[in-house]
């Protein structure tokens, strides 16, 4: 069984021995996925996508055509979500992400990879930035 979990820790680092001590954990919120559905890559952003404001998967990730999807931005802890859909005719193209790449103007580098799950039960796809 396949979990998705968003937790919070609080370390203590003893450089001396080079340990870490969890002080405190929090499970933030906690969803049972079945393996089936869960799929996942490492993910090249391009010019091309930011300049339009589309992700392309292409048959990498089973998104559906013209369904709408919940994007959800993760970066330190904090998510931000996105509702947008895919393209009616090409496989793998997620439209209506402008606002995503304004948002994160000052994070995201062209030709860097990022970590990308798509939950087909759900139609959720998140970008761990």
């Amino acid at each position: 069984m396949l979990f998705d979990l968003d937790i919070k820790l609080r370390v203590d680092y003893n450089p001396d021995t080079e340990s870490l001590e969890i002080k405190e954990f929090e499970l933030i919120r906690q969803e049972k996925i079945s393996n089936e559905s869960v799929y996942q890559k490492q993910h090249r952003l391009t010019e091309t996508q930011e300049r339009y404001g589309i992700f392309t998967f292409g048959k990498s990730l089973p998104v559906p055509l013209g369904t709408e999807i919940t994007f959800i931005a993760k970066k330190d802890g904090v998510e931000k979500r996105y509702y947008v859909k895919s393209h009616r005719t090409i496989k793998g193209r997620i439209d209506g992400l402008r606002q995503f790449y304004k948002d994160f103007a000052e994070t995201l580098r062209i030709d860097d990879s990022y970590a990308v799950k798509y939950i087909a039960q759900t139609n959720t796809v998140i970008f761990h930035i």
